[in-house]
């Protein structure tokens, strides 16, 4: 039943995030015709596919061979450290709103993944099966 709170919980985190990222930059005075806010928001959005892309099959590969249970923490700390630079920024269209936008995306994804992983490992198959999906 944990895995099952956690699973829906870390997928929550990315659509909300998504959400409240477009208002956020939206919110700047300078910047709220649609297509500056839409070009900053794809952009951030494309950075973090590529890194991400880069980045989470080596951390699979990683993830595959350790415990996930033990880098849950370590995630969860990672995109915290993130949120709370996000608290510095001042101008959506910085290089350290870039930076810090995407490492969110990047660890809420890494997260996500590794509640997956846990998830797949402790659940039987059938239960696994209908919670996926498949």
């Amino acid at each position: 039943m944990t895995c099952l709170v956690g699973a829906s919980i870390t997928r929550l985190l990315s659509v909300l995030f998504s959400t409240y990222l477009i208002l956020w930059i939206q919110s700047f005075p300078g910047l709220s015709q649609d297509e500056q806010s839409k070009n900053i928001y794809f952009n951030m959005m494309i950075i973090s596919v590529v890194i991400s892309s880069i980045v989470l099959p080596v951390l699979g590969r990683y993830i595959d061979n350790c415990s996930a249970i033990k880098l849950v923490p370590w995630a969860f700390l990672m995109r915290a450290g993130c949120m709370v630079l996000f608290y510095f920024v001042k101008q959506p269209d910085s290089v350290f709103a870039y930076t810090v936008c995407v490492l969110i995306i990047v660890f809420t994804i890494l997260e996500s993944n590794l509640v997956d992983t846990i998830f797949a490992k402790s659940v039987n198959k059938s239960t696994r099966g209908i919670l996926f999906g498949l």
